[in-house]
């Protein structure tokens, strides 16, 4: 059985995104101790997530040149409608500049993306990738505030039948801070079973790189 492991890693990004709210105060950056991925954006295609989903490795090699406004993205639960926005920074000919303002308000726990937009049209979602990944070696990350310090671990199978293994391990102090998914596989009883990772434990990325990638366009 093939499982989009990648699909599922990215789904869990999404409706695990929590403690957001819009805000116009001041930035409060996330903690300098982490890993500061570089700067430079690169394109992804939906071909080269295909690829990412097989055996054959795939690279971030098309480094993105254009320009636009980051806005953070509040989405329904099923990721349909758009509640609101919050701006979150800058692409400039392919360099990221994040902006990171304390959030507050109505939109707290709702439901984030990092989206491009170029004079109000919707380019493309923006997030934190291996530099050099494969089915059996992914990784990504996720900017995320937090309220307050916060810790929280579990390990759960939800979808016993697919062979897929989730694990939390959150441990974070106040403020921004970024969250690490990673999957790996195990042959289990000759059984290949996938455990997602999400974590906020930088030692996850064991020497990869991680760089700003910008998917093909996936408007709702």
């Amino acid at each position: 059985m093939k499982i989009n492991h990648f699909a599922i890693a990215m789904i869990l990004a999404i409706i695990t995104s929590m403690f957001f709210a819009c805000s116009d105060s001041s930035p409060n950056g996330p903690d300098d101790n982490l890993p500061a991925p570089s700067s430079q954006v690169y394109f992804v295609s939906e071909e080269i997530i295909e690829q990412c989903n097989e055996e054959a490795s795939c690279f971030l090699n098309v480094p993105y040149t254009g320009s636009g406004v980051i806005k953070g993205t509040f989405l329904s639960e099923d990721d349909e409608d758009v509640l609101g926005m919050m701006d979150m920074g800058t692409v400039n000919n392919g360099k990221i500049n994040l902006e990171f303002h304390i959030p507050k308000g109505e939109f707290q726990e709702k439901y984030l993306r990092l989206r491009l937009y170029n004079n109000n049209v919707f380019i493309g979602n923006l997030f934190l990738m291996a530099a050099n990944t494969s089915r059996d070696n992914q990784m990504t990350g996720m900017y995320f505030y937090f309220p307050e310090d916060y810790q929280y671990k579990n390990t759960w199978d939800l979808f016993p039948n697919q062979s897929v293994i989730f694990v939390t391990d959150i441990d974070v102090k106040e403020g921004w801070n970024l969250i690490y998914y990673g999957d790996r596989y195990e042959d289990i009883d000759g059984e290949e079973v996938l455990t997602v990772i999400k974590t906020s434990d930088a030692a996850i990325l064991n020497g990869a790189e991680l760089k700003w990638v910008l998917t093909a366009p996936e408007i709702h």
